[in-house]
């Protein structure tokens, strides 16, 4: 949602900033769950296209498993718009019990998992 901004240096250490610059600067494990969940996800995101550009080669999956935990709703319609952006070039595949992405999910491909006794399988 560009409200934060995110910069490594060569050692790879982190920093975080409000963007725009209006107030102090995050540190990382004071931030909320679903702050820290979001950056997590720009993170990974950021490293991919990283290897992208190293390797030529774009990663063809994407797994994103419980990626709405802790985020609130405006949230999960930003994660939302991440995977619907992810899923023009790849397969995107999302384990999730959060109703909201589901709802926003609607129409795409699913696979209903039960686990029963211990054992997973997939649901008729």
């Amino acid at each position: 949602d560009s409200k934060i901004k995110l910069e490594f240096n060569n050692e790879l250490e982190e920093r975080i900033e409000r963007n725009p610059s209006d107030g102090d600067p995050f540190v990382y494990h004071a931030m909320s769950g679903g702050e820290r969940r979001r950056l997590n996800l720009a993170v990974s995101q950021a490293f991919a296209y990283v290897m992208t550009l190293s390797s030529g080669v774009c990663p063809s999956v994407v797994f994103l498993d419980e990626v709405t935990t802790n985020i609130d709703p405006i949230g999960v319609y930003g994660v939302y718009n991440m995977i619907t952006e992810l899923s023009k070039d790849r397969k995107v595949f999302i384990t999730t019990h959060d109703q909201n992405l589901l709802d926003l999910l609607e129409g795409c491909e699913l696979i209903k998992l039960e686990k029963k006794n211990g054992f997973t399988k997939i649901k008729k």
